[in-house]
């Protein structure tokens, strides 16, 4: 009999690997409670726009509450981001960033901080919180770009974090 030696399976990740979240990274995006804007790379905020079931980048609104969000501790690397309404960013269906009502593993996400102080958030499936796909302008809107979660933590994946005044 003959002993055939078959080779072992290799794995390859879809991205690179996300750094683990650092407590100290977790306690800075926790300060001031967690609560903050997301900027864009194209200087539009992460928006709660009610009622759409999706996220958008939009113009900043000074009067606009769904602008605001909290960033709460999920564990030790993990976090998920709520809206002023109460709603939490989830991974949806083909790529899009939805509304849930409540942390399951789709909404967990590890924050990284890049190089240029600016952060970015990964899914438990490998794919970057974005604002890098232009949407269809409401009447009175000069900018919408859907958010959506992407393979490739780029210039679209980072976040400018502000902190929200009291």
């Amino acid at each position: 009999s003959r002993l055939i030696i078959l080779p072992s399976p290799v794995t390859i990740p879809l991205s690179a690997p996300s750094p683990p979240a650092t407590s100290t990274l977790i306690e800075e995006l926790l300060a001031n409670g967690g609560k903050r804007q997301f900027k864009s790379f194209n200087g539009l905020y992460l928006t709660d726009d009610f009622p759409d079931k999706h996220l958008y980048a939009l113009d900043k609104r000074n009067w606009s509450p769904p602008q605001e969000w909290t960033i709460e501790k999920i564990n030790n690397d993990e976090v998920a981001i709520k809206s002023n309404r109460g709603f939490y960013i989830g991974h949806g269906r083909f790529g899009w960033a939805i509304k849930a009502q409540s942390v399951q593993e789709w909404e967990m996400l590890t924050p990284v901080k890049n190089s240029d102080g600016s952060w970015s958030f990964k899914s438990r499936w490998n794919y970057w919180l974005s604002a890098h796909t232009k949407g269809k302008l409401t009447d009175d809107e000069k900018h919408r770009y859907n958010v959506s979660f992407e393979r490739e933590n780029k210039k679209s994946e980072h976040w400018q974090l502000e902190l929200v005044q009291s």
